[in-house]
């Protein structure tokens, strides 16, 4: 079964219930072997805060996709075998399929999702998509990480800056050559009357 505490990820598994009889050691057989019952409970809790293994292997994977660390859960195992204590597991025989809905808090249009596994210092990808669940298995359990990457937006083109001109504000073109046209006519009519002083 799976127990989901207040504030974590919403967490279901198809075969959590068939995974147990491959965690279990060989007491545990013989126990379950005279009748005892065996139950594999994951249990799923907000992180806070991880460690500094964690958050570094975390960073480097998250980095190589270009990506953003969303929220970190804790997902861990209990054994109970009648008569016995409960015990903690971080490894199972056979994968147990996971099912782990986005939190609304991280949905986005658009918006890729990974689902990462954080365990002894390795960071691992589990899943991906750009749907509101993701949906993977794990062999071991510990600290894991909802990361998100949002897709790449249309280029727009740089808006250049306006051209200086010395058009009058007027908007009339015409002022603007007026000047050139005089400076040309007066220009003609020196080099006419240097031609006439010559003859």
């Amino acid at each position: 079964m799976v127990e989901v505490a207040d504030g974590a990820w919403a967490v279901t598994s198809a075969n959590i219930g068939d995974v147990a009889p491959t965690t279990l050691s060989e007491d545990d057989k013989a126990a379950v072997a005279d009748g005892a019952n065996a139950t594999l409970t994951l249990r799923v809790h907000a992180l806070g805060n991880v460690g500094d293994a964690d958050a570094q292997a975390a960073s480097a994977l998250i980095s190589q996709l270009g990506a953003t660390a969303g929220s970190w859960n804790d997902l861990s195992l209990s054994l109970a075998v009648q008569t016995r204590e409960d015990r903690a597991a971080t490894q199972t025989g056979n994968a147990v399929k996971l099912a782990v809905a986005v939190p609304n808090a991280l949905r986005k249009d658009g918006r890729t999702f990974w689902l990462i596994r954080v365990h002894d210092g390795m960071a691992e990808i589990l899943a991906n998509g750009t749907g509101t669940t993701l949906e993977g298995e794990s062999k071991l359990f510990s600290s894991y990480l909802i990361a998100y990457k949002d897709a790449a937006t249309a280029a727009t083109a740089a808006t250049q800056p306006a051209a200086r001109t010395t058009v009058p504000s007027t908007g009339d073109a015409s002022l603007a050559v007026a000047p050139l046209l005089v400076g040309l006519g007066l220009a003609a009519l020196a080099a006419a009357r240097r031609l006439q002083a010559e003859l």
